[in-house]
């Protein structure tokens, strides 16, 4: 699944790997308006759909990597109010009072929590995200962790020494 949602962040379809994390990761949108109805959301422009959900729901579960694709798409497809919403849902229970409120710093925090050489290159699209949101404190704690390490900042002095030279 992560080979396709990169596939498709990659050709600029965040919709469609909007689909499929709905489709295949159980991802789940909630309207915060009352008397929403799904046919009053599809008879909605694509661009309307997303500002009218207050919640994104997904099982507890899910991978870390698929989050960040969450995380991703929600931001490209300019729904960064929902991005500070994640909710985490217990995969046996699916009642909403049993919800576990997860927002976009948690998530972060455990992304963060992994180490920077297995899992710098999500680390470093999570940030690549947020900055081309306009998120760039957002992004500052991705990249500080980064330019820390020591593989990511030995590449980089690599690739400034061959510029140079």
């Amino acid at each position: 699944m992560n080979l396709l949602l990169e596939l498709l962040l990659n050709l600029n379809m965040s919709d469609d790997a909007l689909d499929t994390l709905c489709k295949y990761c159980g991802v789940k949108f909630f309207s915060g308006q009352e008397g929403m109805t799904r046919e009053d959301a599809e008879a909605m422009p694509p661009e309307k759909q997303l500002q009218m959900f207050a919640e994104v729901v997904c099982p507890e579960v899910t991978p870390v990597d698929i989050k960040s694709k969450l995380v991703i798409v929600l931001v490209n497809l300019g729904a960064v109010h929902l991005v500070k919403v994640i909710l985490i849902l217990p995969i046996r229970n699916v009642r909403k009072k049993n919800h576990v409120i997860s927002n976009i710093q948690e998530i972060s925090e455990e992304i963060l929590t992994f180490h920077v050489e297995s899992y710098g290159d999500l680390m470093l699209e999570v940030a690549e995200s947020f900055m081309s949101g306009g998120f760039f404190k957002e992004a500052l704690p991705f990249l500080e962790v980064l330019v820390q390490s020591q593989s990511y900042s030995e590449v980089r002095k690599r690739s400034l020494a061959q510029i140079v030279l």
